[in-house]
């Protein structure tokens, strides 16, 4: 089967983008899986944190299918959606969309001068649920906040929430990569506790209105960036204090930064919104059998001067960290 394929990011969180709408057909559930497990390895293949599979949805204006490096099926992805906005609203030559997930209906915008001239990509994240439970089932309690677990270093006080993936999420005073890889790898390699493994987030307070957030996501490891994974940082932040709510926040990662606000109904309710990036990279043509899972890939454009602006801002988020 031959199918092109476009190389994107958001804040260095890459993945191969995969526009089914164009297909004589939808690629089947098994399809998808096996192709992420192949495209996405760095040594083998393409190289990617995931796959997204871009498909219509009506009424909704498109819908994105996102399967991580691992074959996994994930929920949602804050940066995948990002790049897929980014896609639909150029085909559809609008600014605002409503774009369905596994994991809900988000609405989504075009936002003029994210950085400089660089457009940027909102996702308003709604789907927020507490309850620990979903994915540490022997929980005794509904909710985890600020609380060490038995089985994971003593010193790390965790949060969790759902939005809608599943995160646990930890406050450092200085970042502490091995940490995140040592916690990341017990929690997702030994599903003794979350049976469907977890995403794990610690973030650094830098002022009042700037995080450092770090990701061990599930189904791809240490990642540059982890949309979700920052809107659940956020969330957590502002409850815990260290950021208030409403205003807008700059949370830097290793692959740049984005924009975020925590917004809470007069009823309580929360939603998060995610600003930032989605970068093209390049695009080629792939011939793939899924016979034997053998592929040939042909790249036919580079986008040098969108990549080369990025690095602008990923410089910026260097100099602004811990």
């Amino acid at each position: 089967m031959e199918f092109e394929i476009l190389k994107c990011h958001g804040s260095g969180n890459d993945f191969i983008l995969i526009d089914e709408r164009k297909l004589q057909r939808l690629f089947t559930s098994s399809e998808r899986c096996e192709m992420a497990k192949v495209l996405c390895d760095r040594t083998k293949g393409i190289g990617a944190d995931g796959i997204l599979y871009v498909q219509d949805s009506p009424p909704q204006d498109g819908r994105m299918v996102i399967y991580n490096a691992d074959g996994s099926e994930a929920s949602m992805c804050g940066n995948g959606l990002r790049c897929v906005v980014r896609m639909v609203a150029d085909s559809l030559n609008k600014t605002e969309l409503l774009l369905a997930t596994k994991g809900g209906v988000y609405e989504t915008r075009v936002v003029d001068g994210f950085f400089e001239e660089m457009k940027g990509y909102s996702v308003k994240i709604d789907t927020v649920d507490f309850d620990v439970r979903k994915m540490l089932p022997a929980f005794e309690n509904e909710r985890l906040e600020k609380e060490s677990l038995s089985f994971l270093p003593q010193q790390l006080q965790f949060s969790a929430v759902n939005v809608p993936n599943p995160h646990i999420i930890a406050p450092l005073k200085e970042p502490n990569t091995r940490v995140l890889v040592q916690v990341g790898e017990r929690c997702n390699l030994q599903r003794d506790h979350f049976i469907d493994g977890v995403n794990i987030n610690f973030f650094t307070p830098i002022s009042e209105t700037e995080l450092f957030v770090e990701t061990y996501e599930r189904g791809v490891g240490l990642t540059n960036a982890c949309g979700t994974g920052m809107l659940a940082s956020t969330l957590i932040a502002s409850r815990l204090g260290y950021i208030p709510v409403k205003e807008w926040i700059s949370i830097y990662n290793k692959g740049g930064f984005v924009r975020t606000r925590v917004l809470q109904s007069d009823e309580g309710s929360y939603s998060v919104e995610l600003l930032g990036n989605a970068t093209w990279v390049f695009t080629g043509a792939v011939s793939y059998n899924f016979d034997d899972n053998s592929f040939s890939f042909n790249k036919t454009k580079e986008y040098t001067k969108e990549v080369e602006m990025y690095q602008q801002i990923a410089e910026y988020a260097q100099k602004q960290m811990v």
